[in-house]
């Protein structure tokens, strides 16, 4: 037991909760403290590496210092500590909630409530009840390893990864609403969104700046086709504490947006 905690202890019950350091009442509590130092449980958390067995004595130590403290008031500052990091949970939990929606969706949200509404691209059925019907089919994986069909177990399998709280990535074809690209939940929460827009970059960029404000960033990219030819296009970007967001160009009518929550882009 380190002598700050036992002081602490002593003096915790004179401690006014609207000062930080708190002077306490009375003058240093000397023999409080030589009483706690005789008792025989007690642990003194001090490196004794390279000391002799018996050689650190307390209440010798406490000789050379108590006549100096004996008549002041003592202060006392209390530093608290977290044992445990902050989990990304806890932290997204904690933001507020994001400024830009797709198609009623939005970073924080839960698997539960994405997938309370997202909709399957073929039957724009709920993709919820659409993966739940067809994972209870036995009859599927059968028909599937003996015809080559377009039947989206694997899909399916994601999305109720998802719904458990796990880390995947699923298709947008599970969220027809967004459009082409796939989606990314962290421990059950919605953390980036990837979106093939049909709109021009120029008008993205314009409609995104309506929602973040200004960019942070904004350039070209130079690329080189198969023939050589060199050519550049649009990359902005917008960067706050809780998202990131970049547009891409990529034809003139198809524009690569990328959403991010910060703090999970931040994880090691």
């Amino acid at each position: 037991m380190k002598l700050s905690t036992l002081l602490v202890v002593l003096f915790v019950s004179t401690v006014s909760a609207s000062l930080l350091p708190v002077e306490l009442g009375g003058t240093f509590p000397v023999g409080a403290v030589k009483q706690a130092l005789q008792r025989e449980k007690l642990k003194v958390d001090h490196d004794t590496s390279g000391v002799a067995k018996g050689a650190f004595r307390p209440l010798e130590e406490l000789k050379n210092w108590a006549k100096y403290t004996r008549e002041y008031k003592p202060v006392l500052l209390v530093t608290a500590r977290p044992k445990l990091r902050e989990t990304f949970g806890s932290a997204l939990a904690q933001q507020p909630a994001p400024a830009i929606r797709f198609k009623g969706h939005s970073l924080g949200e839960t698997a539960e409530a994405f997938y309370s509404i997202a909709r399957m691209a073929e039957s724009k059925g709920l993709t919820k009840d659409y993966c739940k019907a067809l994972l209870n089919n036995s009859k599927v994986d059968q028909a599937q390893r003996k015809v080559k069909r377009n039947v989206p177990v694997d899909g399916c399998q994601r999305v109720m990864t998802a719904l458990r709280g796990e880390d995947v990535k699923v298709g947008n074809r599970f969220a027809w609403e967004l459009g082409p690209g796939e989606v990314t939940f962290h421990s059950g929460k919605l953390v980036r969104l990837q979106v093939d827009v049909a709109s021009g970059y120029g008008d993205v960029v314009a409609d995104m700046t309506k929602k973040l404000g200004a960019p942070a960033e904004h350039g070209y990219v130079t690329y080189q086709d198969v023939v050589g030819a060199i050519f550049q296009r649009g990359k902005t970007q917008w960067k706050s504490d809780s998202i990131t967001a970049v547009v891409e160009e990529y034809e003139s009518t198809v524009t690569f947006v990328t959403v991010t929550d910060a703090h999970w882009a931040a994880m090691p």
